[in-house]
């Protein structure tokens, strides 16, 4: 009977001990934890340089495409003979529209759509969009452009995160920060290309008219001004907006050929992809290797609670993060110019250019942090440090210096949120999916 036992423990055949399921699952993990240990950050840029370049490179071209309406807001308010309240709506259209380009290209992947096709579709569209801006005459067509622009930046936006986190596993986190870092230098960048040839004047006076009240000897009296369709032609002929969109489109055409090029290069596999070079096998792969499957509740039919639980957590952090980020920077050059004392005109442009500067400065110390520390203290200290800043910018909302405090700081410690959550999340979740790996 003992010897049936015995026997019952060794592999048919071969005369070895049967190992139990836990014991390879145990083994799986210490050999898959060891690999991932000794795979460093360079080796790692090495293998993939070409790619993680190219990334960095659209993503920045993203960066270019976020910041540009902040500092050319008046002028592009004079082409269409449109007022600031009108023009505050061009913020949201293009916002709402890059979170509806990020969840459809999420589905369209998920559906088997070549990410890499995705890729073109977004970085062919955005330069052509930014070309058609100066040909946008009434506010309609304007808004129209600039869907179509937010709807690319969303598929970027996507494709470019999924594209780095596929490849690099639980090893992202530095990779990510380093692609945000671009994104920061290019929304940094595009302020400044635009504001030499911004007129940067408020037509909302000349096209709706204005009504003024003055005291005088005998009591206040109001003076109602008539539009003036001339003063607004004078401003669209001195202002040369045109030549920073043209400036900004040539940019990103040129990145938009560099993506063909590289593509083109992976696709005939002159190049790799680096595709789950250091993935990290989940819990869920190793058990489907030795058979046996962990019994987990369900929510609803989108997978186990705790990967829904982790997703809307991420989708809710990312969600109140972007729109922190774009808000701020968008409004803050339109929100200085009316309620800060003593700001002159031209302090408009440097307030953003602080703002994304510090953004982009936040990000590239990121890199070599995040080989070192783990998302959680990141988003610690970006949480503290940008909720601290964001109350004293409130509560001194109208002083001059404040407002260039705040800008600088709030940008410096948001610039790296997106970024650790998303590598936080990874930790927690499988977003690698095989059916995905064939499409890049």
């Amino acid at each position: 009977m003992a010897e049936g036992e015995k026997g019952s423990n060794l592999n048919p055949g071969d005369g070895e001990p049967r190992q139990h399921p836990k014991e390879i699952i145990n083994a799986l993990q210490r050999s898959d934890s060891s690999e991932t240990e000794q795979v460093s950050f360079w080796k790692l840029l090495k293998g993939n340089w070409l790619s993680v370049t190219m990334d960095c490179l659209v993503f920045g071209s993203f960066g270019m495409g976020v910041a540009f309406l902040g500092p050319t807001l008046f002028d592009l308010g004079c082409q269409t003979n449109s007022s600031l309240k009108e023009m505050n709506w061009v913020f949201f259209v293009q916002l709402i529209m890059t979170l509806v380009g990020s969840i459809s290209a999420g589905c369209l992947a998920d559906r088997m759509v070549p990410v890499h096709v995705l890729l073109l579709i977004g970085m062919v569209g955005l330069p052509i969009t930014m070309f058609f801006i100066p040909m946008c005459t009434a506010f309609a067509a304007l808004l129209i452009d600039l869907m179509l622009m937010g709807w690319c930046m969303g598929c970027i936006d996507c494709v470019t995160n999924l594209r780095m986190i596929l490849r690099f596993g639980v090893n992202v986190s530095p990779f990510l920060q380093a692609m945000y870092f671009f994104y920061g230098l290019g929304a940094f960048v595009s302020p400044m290309i635009a504001a030499p040839f911004v007129l940067n004047v408020d037509c909302s006076p000349f096209i709706e008219g204005v009504t003024q009240e003055t005291v005088t000897e005998t009591g206040k009296q109001t003076i109602s001004i008539s539009p003036s369709p001339q003063k607004v032609t004078r401003s669209q002929h001195l202002s040369h907006a045109k030549i920073a969109f043209a400036i900004l489109g040539g940019i990103q055409l040129l990145i938009s050929i560099i993506v063909v090029a590289v593509i083109i290069l992976e696709k005939k596999r002159i190049i790799g992809t680096g595709v789950s070079v250091s993935q990290s096998s989940s819990a869920h792969s190793i058990f489907s290797e030795t058979g046996k499957h962990f019994e987990q509740g369900r929510c609803f039919t989108c997978g186990t609670r705790e990967v829904v639980i982790i997703t809307f957590i991420t989708s809710l952090s990312l969600f109140i993060y972007d729109g922190v980020q774009s808000s701020f920077a968008d409004f803050i050059y339109s929100y200085a110019e009316k309620n800060i004392d003593g700001l002159e005109r031209s302090e408009g442009a440097v307030l953003n250019a602080c703002f994304w500067g510090l953004f982009a400065f936040g990000r590239l110390i990121a890199v070599p942090w995040a080989t070192r520390c783990n998302p959680e203290f990141m988003l610690l200290v970006n949480l503290s440090g940008s909720t601290l800043t964001l109350l004293i910018t409130l509560i001194w909302r109208t002083h001059h210096t404040v407002i260039y405090i705040g800008a600088c700081f709030i940008g410096f410690f948001i610039s790296s949120l997106s970024p650790s959550v998303m590598s936080l999340t990874e930790q927690y979740i499988d977003i690698n999916r095989k059916y995905i790996y064939t499409n890049i």
